[in-house]
């Protein structure tokens, strides 16, 4: 019988408070301050993007992660979601983070990782072989990497032999040797699809190389700790239910000495991604983040355990012309919505505006969270943290507010717990169409818009955004965005309250009975004398 989620978080609970601990101010920073043949790599300043596909327009890519070696030996049929994707027929696909899973317990070193990826190329019982052979692919292969094809489970900055473990990864997608991508500190890429008005850019953060520890640093790639995963997310659930940024203030400070706040991205990474922004003219940015941005379930790896810097994030996002996240890592696919849990402000017109970014996970496409031995608590624990979830179209009209016309749940649930990979679809609507924004940058057609689906190991659509207007505004206010779902909640402190104020009466009930039993032990004593 499968554990209860009471009983697994119950028992975090009380592995967490054996570990020594080690909010965040919500903040926002505006956008102002913040291997095809044909692709051609570009120059190595800010804002220039490393591989651009000027005459390709693009109309579909699909999109995955979380890909095990192992889990295919034991189970060949998981081979087959390769034939899915190519089915597809899409014009690129983008990896979101775990493409290979290496066999060394702990820290792998980085032999181990590139005979992952040698074997992901060449066995064509894993599938990807033959996918790249069968799909045409004219807009390549890009992707970036996540905890597991960084090299060991939860690691971030404090990982060793950095610099082997890029190179083994752009190897692996195929990266020449002169690229530019080869001297930079991390993976985080930029690609372009087409040109203006029907412009897509890919941007690929790195959310590895310079992310600092968690709050309590987490045990995940401990390689003599059995269950050292099942630890790390106790101490995640345990740091964001108990607000420890806010009682403890080392969890509010990162890097040597603790002199800066705690890290996603280094700065360097920050300036870049902001120029990739600033200075585009494309009418879809793609945004890719290996782990979850807008998630509130604490238990898992995401930004939310990174409150400051996801504010600043979701800033420099905030009104992106196209502007969708995708994400992987979690072993489940989910739709998230920024604006789920915001109080929207009414339009001029009086109707209520339904705006902000989405985020569409996919993971995973040889596993999932409902397979041994978690199984029985991947939903209950998705359930119960749900503030941040797509909620589909609140217009009752298909989408006539620009969102969600034709979203599509799972059971009545924006999340799928079964193996399942992703694709962005794009209309541009009218040809021929030329407008301009009020920055002077062509716009595409006002009938253009983009899908984001998640489609199980068959190719069955199981979720979708529903049509994403690209004319309409993903802009929040400043008010907006402080009203984001928030990770750290503080979520158990209510009931460590409650459990505290009875553990304090049961002992001052059981003293005040002790006292009385030796007054009572006394006065027979006396009596007997």
């Amino acid at each position: 019988m499968a554990p209860s989620a009471a009983s697994l978080l119950a028992a975090a609970a009380s592995f967490a408070f054996l570990l020594s601990p080690a909010s965040l101010s919500s903040a926002s920073e505006s956008l102002s301050s913040a291997v095809a043949p044909e692709g051609t790599a570009a120059a190595a300043d800010a804002d220039a993007v490393d591989v651009e596909y000027p005459h390709l327009t693009i109309s579909k890519i699909a999109f995955g992660s979380c890909h095990s070696s192992k889990r295919s030996d034991n189970d060949p049929s998981a081979a087959d979601i390769w034939k899915s994707i190519a089915a597809e027929e899409p014009d690129a696909f983008l990896w979101t983070g775990d493409a290979v899973y290496a066999r060394s317990k702990g820290d792998a070193p980085p032999s181990d990782l590139a005979a992952e990826y040698d074997r992901m190329r060449a066995d064509a019982d894993l599938g990807y072989a033959p996918f790249l052979e069968r799909a045409e692919l004219p807009g390549g292969v890009h992707g970036t990497w996540d905890d597991h094809d960084y090299g060991g489970n939860d690691r971030g900055v404090e990982a060793r032999d950095k610099i082997p473990r890029r190179d083994a990864y752009l190897d692996f997608l195929g990266v020449p040797p002169d690229d530019p991508r080869r001297s930079r500190p991390g993976v985080y890429s930029s690609v372009t699809y087409g040109r203006s008005p029907r412009k897509v850019k890919v941007i690929f953060l790195d959310t590895r190389w310079g992310r600092d520890r968690h709050c309590i640093p987490s045990v995940g790639a401990a390689k003599h700790l059995p269950l050292g995963a099942v630890a790390a997310c106790a101490t995640r659930w345990m740091t964001a239910g108990l607000d420890l940024h806010s009682v403890l203030p080392p969890c509010r400070r990162g890097g040597r000495r603790r002199r800066r706040r705690r890290s996603m991205l280094d700065e360097e990474q920050w300036e870049w991604l902001g120029a990739q922004l600033r200075y585009s003219d494309a009418a879809v940015h793609v945004v890719i983040s290996s782990v979850q941005v807008l998630t509130t379930n604490p238990v898992v790896e995401s930004w939310g355990h990174f409150p400051e810097e996801r504010a600043r994030l979701l800033g420099v996002l905030n009104g992106a012309r196209g502007a969708v996240l995708l994400s992987g890592d979690v072993h489940h696919s989910e739709v998230l919505d920024a604006g789920a849990a915001v109080a929207v402000a009414p339009s001029s017109s009086g109707e209520e505006r339904r705006r902000g970014i989405l985020e569409v996970t996919s993971s995973g496409l040889t596993h999932s969270c409902v397979e041994p031995f978690y199984g029985g608590v991947c939903a209950p624990i998705l359930d119960a943290f749900s503030a941040h979830r797509f909620r589909g179209d609140d217009s009752g009209g298909g989408g006539e507010n620009g969102r969600g016309g034709g979203a599509r749940s799972f059971d009545g649930k924006f999340y799928y717990t079964g193996r399942n990979y992703g694709t962005v679809r794009l209309d541009w609507g009218r040809d021929g169409w030329r407008g301009t924004a009020p920055d002077g940058a062509e716009t595409a057609s006002p009938e253009a818009s983009v899908v984001v689906d998640v489609r199980d190991r068959d190719g069955n659509v199981v979720l979708s955004t529903g049509s994403l207007n690209l004319s309409r505004s993903t802009a929040l206010t400043e008010a907006e965005l402080s009203g984001v779902a928030p990770c750290i909640d503080g979520h158990l402190l209510p009931l460590v309250r409650r459990v505290g104020m009875t553990l304090a009466l049961l002992c001052i009930l059981a003293l005040g009975w002790t006292r009385r039993s030796r007054r009572v032990s006394v006065d027979e004593a006396k009596k007997t004398e």
